[in-house]
Parts: C-alpha cells; sequence; structure tokens
C-alpha cells in the first residue's frame, strides 16, 4: 500500500530489484492494482519489465472490493 502511485511504483521497483537479488520471481499476471480515494490512475506501473493491471474491482477472499473515494465492498456477489 502506498499514498501515492509513484511511492507504489518506487515500492515495486525495490521490491523487483531486491527478489531478483534473491533469485524470487515475480508474476503480475497474477497481481492486481485498485486504488482508494482521489487517485486518479493515468499511467501504468510495472513490476521489472512486466506491466502491472489496474482494476476497478477486485476478488480477495471471496468478497469484491470496489475502488472508488473509499472502500467499499460488494457483498452481493459474495452471496451468489
Amino acid at each position: 500500500m502506498s499514498p501515492t502511485i509513484s511511492g507504489l511504483q518506487e515500492m515495486l521497483n525495490v521490491c523487483y530489484a531486491l527478489g531478483s537479488k534473491l533469485r524470487l520471481h515475480f508474476y503480475a499476471a497474477k497481481s492486481h492494482c485498485i486504488a482508494f480515494g482521489k487517485v486518479s490512475v493515468t499511467q501504468p506501473s510495472y513490476l521489472g519489465p512486466d506491466i502491472l493491471m489496474w482494476f476497478q474491482s477486485i476478488r480477495y477472499l471471496g468478497v469484491h472490493v470496489l475502488t472508488g473515494k473509499t472502500i467499499s465492498i460488494d457483498m452481493n456477489s459474495a452471496k451468489r
């Protein structure tokens, strides 16, 4: 978690560099980014050479978390 998109990118760069030194591989295709608050995502984020996708909602432990000014959860999808 990061309060800014640029801060998130800095953390991703550090994680990727350290992971490379430790021979750890991150799978960007299995990673999801979601923004909350007054954030406007205008540029992609990268994990090494791979692009991380930004989503309007993600499923976490069977619950759908929605993007917006505040964190909201769609409980109807969990009941289906």
